[in-house]
């Protein structure tokens, strides 16, 4: 007892970090099955496909504002910048919003539908995705962990209660009832502590310019990396319909269960990773950073193995036998969680010494490699040519990233220094 409190004092911080991801991660693989169970293949493809939206709109709200408020904090931590923060915040979404109801109107005016969204839910499920993203950054870097568990928690349960509640009492049937419920459930919390947690204050010129100065390449490489990371699964869904999007996000959620400390790290190194720039120089960043590449990619390995090995098991305890002959997802999401993993360290010490314009080469190469072979690999092997395609974009990815890192070598000034 008393060697499990020293341990919980020394690594209080860090195990409340992985809990807090386990429950985002663990819930979010939970609600695959249950969507997947309650209300079949087709309707979850089609919410997978606006999880994706999701996901690239978020990657373009951190390129702006979180992603520079992890790196910038420690050098402009006080109130009224985050006040100043928040204000920029509720622009981005102001911006999105108006473009939503553009689109919606675009759309109704040409006649031209593929799947029944309602614009309503759509924003509400995504303005709740981006205060839930940032609010977890702001209190991270707060070191307010606890504070984050509970609330990340909260909108955990709610989501799965509305699930089950909508469907035995309302009859859960369309994507637009699963986005209204999910994103109500994101909205109410997130709101609440997005105004609670503190005041708004007009940012000033220089705050624009310097996120605007270290965010631009990474907002480049968000749009890039959205379509090569998701070109693949879009051009899928217009080729294989919606059934394979499906097939694909079991096998990105079944992974996201191994995912948790892998985006643990996100929320927890950045920070981190720059104070020790900082504070002690590029040598023991560099050490840092090949302990913990070394480390986690072990582990993420050990990890793939037992999914290639155990995967019928798995499959069919969480999703039933309806749907086992797509267990071979398995073999593609393994190596590409693996080459995943690799891409971490580099790009850490990439942010960390402003280098952010070779993320934006890396999506270019990786783009570029997209829009050349989607349609042909989707169109000779199916849901393997999806597969194919987000595995040879990562490794392009990392050769990149590790290409341009050397060519810094002997490189010193005042920002940065890799000898």
């Amino acid at each position: 007892m008393e060697y499990m409190i020293r341990l919980w004092g020394a690594y209080r911080d860090k195990i409340i970090i992985l809990m807090d991801q386990g429950v985002v991660s663990g819930v979010s693989f939970l609600l695959s099955i249950l969507l997947v169970r309650l209300i079949g293949l087709h309707v979850f493809g089609e919410f997978a496909l606006v999880l994706i939206i999701a996901q690239g709109v978020v990657a373009i709200n951190q390129s702006i504002i979180t992603s520079p408020y992890q790196s910038l904090y420690s050098e402009l931590e006080d109130v009224k910048y985050v006040k100043m923060l928040k204000s920029m915040q509720l622009l981005i979404i102001l911006a999105i919003s108006v473009l939503c109801f553009v689109i919606q109107l675009v759309v109704s005016f040409v006649g031209f539908y593929t799947l029944s969204y309602n614009v309503l839910p759509v924003l509400v499920y995504l303005i709740g995705v981006i205060l839930f993203d940032f609010n977890r950054k702001q209190f991270y870097l707060e070191r307010r962990y606890r504070v984050v568990l509970i609330k990340d928690s909260l909108v955990m349960l709610l989501q799965v209660a509305s699930v089950f509640v909508a469907y035995f009492w309302f009859r859960l049937t369309t994507v637009n009832h699963v986005l209204w419920l999910l994103g109500s459930s994101y909205f109410v919390v997130e709101v609440l502590v997005f105004f609670y947690a503190g005041f708004l204050s007009v940012p000033t010129k220089s705050l624009l310019l310097k996120h605007w100065e270290f965010g631009k390449w990474m907002l480049g490489n968000s749009v890039l990396q959205w379509f090569s990371g998701n070109f693949y699964i879009t051009v899928g869904a217009s080729l294989l319909g919606a059934d394979a999007v499906g097939v694909v996000r079991i096998g990105q959620s079944i992974i996201g269960v191994w995912n948790v400390f892998i985006q643990a790290l996100e929320n927890y190194v950045p920070p981190l990773a720059a104070k020790i720039y900082k504070e002690k120089g590029w040598g023991n960043l560099t050490t840092y950073l090949f302990s913990l590449g070394f480390k986690g990619g072990g582990a993420v390995l050990l990890v793939g193995v037992l999914l290639i090995l155990f995967r019928d098991f798995i499959w069919e305890l969480f999703y039933g036998d309806s749907l086992l002959e797509f267990t071979y997802i398995l073999f593609w999401f393994s190596p590409i969680l693996f080459f995943n993993f690799l891409g971490f360290p580099f790009r850490f010490a990439l942010r960390t010494i402003h280098q952010t314009r070779v993320l934006f080469e890396a999506y270019v190469l990786s783009s570029l490699f997209g829009f050349a072979t989607a349609h042909w690999f989707i169109n000779m092997l199916g849901i393997h040519g999806i597969c194919l395609g987000l595995l040879v974009t990562q490794v392009v990815m990392q050769v990149w990233y590790f290409y341009r890192l050397t060519q810094f070598t002997g490189y010193a000034n005042h920002s940065y220094s890799i000898r």
